[in-house]
């Protein structure tokens, strides 16, 4: 005899109406795909798309407007919202220069 039938003898002899699991779709998704790191992704990709369409002038003056708007947080004591800004200003030198925005330069004095 089959398990399936099995099955279903056991559900009839103790009143079991088996129903199918119902679950919306957006509760499957959430599972696999998170919408708030998806929409950092994209913002991230725009800004990129934003710097890498600059001319030279440009991007030195929205480097200029960063550090002064990150000083600007920190005069104003809000720290978060200045290491927030150091964070994207240190990406935009990054991803137009390839390189840190860390100055991790040894003295050449020795000192």
């Amino acid at each position: 005899m089959c398990w399936w039938v099995l099955i279903s003898c056991d559900n009839t002899e103790n009143n079991i109406t088996p129903i199918g699991i119902k679950k919306q779709i957006r509760d499957l998704i959430d599972g696999v795909y998170k919408i708030d790191e998806a929409r950092q992704e994209l913002m991230a990709a725009q800004e990129q798309a934003k710097y890498e369409a600059m001319s030279e002038k440009q991007v030195s003056k929205e480097i200029k407007r960063l550090e002064k708007l990150m000083m600007d947080h920190s005069k104003n004591l809000e720290f978060e919202k200045a290491a927030q800004v150091r964070d994207q200003l240190q990406l935009l030198k990054e991803q137009l220069f390839g390189a840190s925005g860390s100055d991790n330069v040894a003295s050449m004095t020795g000192k």
